[in-house]
């Protein structure tokens, strides 16, 4: 775990300062090589290791379909580990939305759902432990239930094309009035 001393950045409303964060989660969410220098590192961690992480996260951060694996690993393990606390999903929230406003990528569309599904598993393990402070956590739930309705309403909306793909494509199946696809129907076999 590294911990923030001497800067006090937020992430979606979260203060991160003296908060204990996974390392590669910590430099997804930093924007400036500066703020490393900010992190107190654990002993295992020296500052090479920290800078060769870095380097891969600013590149996982240009490929949106890892990037999205990733996260989706992440609150896998956070959610089996008990380490649910609202720095950690406001964390993957802001790793997420700054994902997609750089559009949606072609490949990424299968993984809309199943990463949103390991944010809301994540959102409501992080709600029944009751980690961390309560406005934080109310705080936090309330944007991944936005940042997953987000997820579903991109998956709902993408055209697909082409008979071959027609013929695979599984209808989006949607609750309710305007709202996004929540889950897939049975595949069909013919047009």
């Amino acid at each position: 775990m590294v911990i923030f001393r001497d800067r006090n950045p937020h992430v979606n409303g979260v203060p991160l300062k003296d908060r204990q964060l996974y390392p590669v989660l910590t430099l997804l969410v930093l924007s400036e090589i500066d703020d490393i220098r900010s992190l107190v590192l654990p002993e295992s961690l020296n500052y090479e290791c920290i800078m060769r992480v870095w380097e891969f996260c600013k590149a996982i951060r240009t490929q949106q379909p890892s990037l999205l694996l990733l996260v989706m690993e992440m609150a896998t393990h956070q959610t089996k580990h008990w380490t649910n606390y609202p720095e950690d999903l406001a964390c993957l929230l802001y790793v997420v939305t700054e994902s997609m406003m750089q559009g949606l990528e072609e490949a990424s569309t299968p993984l809309l759902h199943p990463v949103a599904q390991c944010l809301r598993t994540l959102r409501d393990a992080m709600m029944e432990t009751g980690r961390g402070d309560a406005g934080e956590r109310e705080s936090v739930s309330a944007q991944a239930t936005e940042v997953t309705y987000h997820l579903l309403s991109k998956l709902s909306t993408q055209i697909i094309t082409g008979r071959n793909n027609l013929r695979s494509l599984s209808c989006a199946h949607a609750f309710g009035r305007q709202s996004a696809a929540t889950e897939w129907l049975p595949m069909f076999d013919q047009l």
